[in-house]
């Protein structure tokens, strides 16, 4: 299954639950946990409040192979400063 198809597809709307592909194209869900937001959510303030520039991304999706993520990767370097 491809994320397009789990976005189209009518049984997968509006669940409580975050889905995900793994990379066998299998479907995984996970419950929401308020919780988890709180403390990213306070996490992502205090790193902002760590930086000079750039931005705190609260979280990033992750797709394909291994080697085309590394290769993402180093495409975005020269779009952020690492301390």
């Amino acid at each position: 299954m491809r994320w397009e198809e789990v976005c189209e597809h009518q049984d997968l709307q509006d669940l409580p639950f975050k889905i995900e592909l793994n990379k066998w194209g299998q479907i995984v869900m996970s419950p929401v946990k308020i919780k988890h937001s709180f403390y990213q959510g306070r996490i992502q303030r205090l790193l902002q409040s760590l930086l000079d520039t750039g931005e705190v991304m609260p979280e990033c999706a992750i797709t394909y192979g291994r080697l085309l993520l590394r290769q993402r990767l180093r495409q975005r370097q020269r779009h952020f400063r690492w301390r």
